[in-house]
């Protein structure tokens, strides 16, 4: 299966120009199930929707395909998840999908300060990421330097899809000051409401 075949079988009508070219890979030959294609579809149709599957249900997985989905749209994706999950979704991205690095440049934002300084004077000369994986803390450092008023700063380097992953584990107060920046981010009228801060992975 291909992702344009997953993407299908989703719901989505229009294929992907790069989806007949990237295959799912998943281990022991295994092909999406239903209740991921189920998830996907959903994801697609619902902003801010949270998916509060089992860990070890696949959700990486619907992330995955939603954010290359967007690309496709002409979106750039935000994913913010835990420090030590970094590596590992970017790893499981270029597993899932072979080649996928052919079509979309995805990179992580958990450098030091002084790297961050260099990439961002990089990226802003050369094009920022279509995807772009950081920390929550990475996300509330850039709004409290980028993002005086509102969420501006994101949106002009392209990022108006945000992907959070374990979230239930940073969202659990509303006073927190994280809080207040995702909903500086939906406020900035161009994006849609904050759900309530206990989903597993919310899109």
């Amino acid at each position: 299966m291909n992702l344009n075949q997953m993407l299908s079988a989703a719901g989505v009508q229009s294929p992907l120009p790069f989806g007949d070219y990237l295959e799912v890979t998943l281990p022991f030959n295994g092909v999406p199930r239903d209740y991921q294609l189920t998830g996907l579809n959903l994801t697609l149709k619902n902003h801010w929707y949270g998916l509060w599957d089992d860990p070890g249900c696949g959700k990486t997985l619907i992330s995955q395909a939603w954010s290359l989905y967007w690309i496709s749209e002409g979106y750039k994706v935000l994913v913010v998840t835990l420090s030590n999950l970094i590596g590992q979704f970017i790893d499981d991205f270029q597993e899932t999908f072979p080649g996928v690095e052919r079509y979309v440049q995805i990179a992580a934002f958990n450098k030091s300060p002084a790297q961050r300084v260099k990439l961002e004077e990089k990226w802003d000369a050369e094009g920022w990421p279509q995807v772009l994986v950081m920390t929550y803390e990475g996300f509330a450092n850039l709004c409290a330097s980028k993002c005086k008023l509102d969420a501006s700063w994101f949106y002009e380097r392209g990022y108006r899809v945000m992907c959070m992953d374990e979230v239930h584990k940073r969202l659990c107060n509303v006073d927190t000051k994280l809080y207040r920046q995702l909903k500086m981010w939906r406020d900035n009228g161009r994006a849609t409401p904050l759900p309530p801060p206990h989903n597993e992975t919310v899109f």
